[in-house]
Formats: structure tokens, C-alpha cells, sequence
């Protein structure tokens, strides 16, 4: 009887092994660490309770948050690092027209700028293009999580 425990405890821990990747595989927890090759600016403003929000993101993710409650320094995690560098990746950015705002604003829509090497692209809650609604939607999770309140 205890030689029969015995054999299945050790088969229960032998099927408790790692399940981490190598760094051969494909997206194991080996992953480089994400930097961006220059830093990023995303600001948003407008929206019934008045948004002026401003995030700077460096190369090796070390960020300034500004809102109208203040300024605050911080330290992206890598994973929030990495989100950030293949949103803006996947959003082309060097292809968005500068000026991609609606024709016509609408009352209370936010507004977007980003600056990224020495370009600033402009559009607006209405007319933000879809390549950029990922890359829109992690920098504003960025302010409202690390942003003064």
C-alpha cells in the first residue's frame, strides 16, 4: 500500500514541473526586456470633467505623469513597457497623417496628441484611427493608474 502512494505521490510532483520556455521558444518568460528607441508623449484633453493629461515615457521606461492635480515621476513595470512598445509598434505612427482630427469637433470629445521622433500627430475621440486605438488605450490606462490624485 505505501509503495502505491509512494509511486503516485512521485508521479503527481513529477507533473509539477516548470512550464517556463526556452529562450529558443516562442514567447517564453525569457523575453528580452522592451525599450523604446525614443522617448514617447501622449497628451489627452477635453471630456465633461475637463481632462489635461500628460504622459512622457523615456527610452528605458522611466515616465513623468502630468495632470491638472500635479506632476509625478514614475517607473513603468516591463510589462506595461512592453505593452506600450508593441502597441506602437502595431500603430504605424509614422503613418497616421498629423492632422487626423475630425472635420467637424464634437463638444466634450477627448482630443489626442502624440509626439514621437520629432512628429506630432493630432486627432480626436471621433476620428482616432483604428491602428491607434490600442496604443490610445494603454498610455490613458498609464495616466489614470499613475497619474496624482
Amino acid at each position: 500500500m505505501r509503495a502505491g502512494l509512494l509511486i503516485l505521490g512521485l508521479a503527481v510532483v513529477a507533473g509539477c514541473g516548470d512550464d517556463e520556455r526556452s529562450p529558443g521558444g516562442d514567447g517564453g518568460s525569457q523575453k528580452e526586456a522592451a525599450t523604446l528607441p525614443a522617448p514617447l508623449t501622449f497628451q489627452v484633453s477635453g471630456g465633461l470633467r475637463l481632462r489635461l493629461d500628460k504622459i512622457t515615457i523615456q527610452p528605458d521606461g522611466s515616465a513623468q505623469v502630468k495632470t491638472i492635480r500635479g506632476e509625478k515621476p514614475v517607473k513603468l513595470s516591463k510589462a506595461e513597457l512592453s505593452e506600450v512598445v508593441d502597441a506602437l509598434e502595431r500603430a504605424n505612427l509614422e503613418d497616421v497623417p498629423e492632422n487626423s482630427r475630425s472635420p467637424r469637433p464634437i463638444p466634450d470629445a477627448f482630443g489626442y496628441r502624440f509626439i514621437y521622433k520629432d512628429r506630432q500627430v493630432d486627432t480626436d475621440q471621433e476620428s482616432n484611427p483604428e491602428a491607434l486605438e490600442p496604443l490610445t488605450g494603454a498610455l490613458t490606462r498609464l495616466v489614470d493608474r499613475y497619474g496624482p490624485k
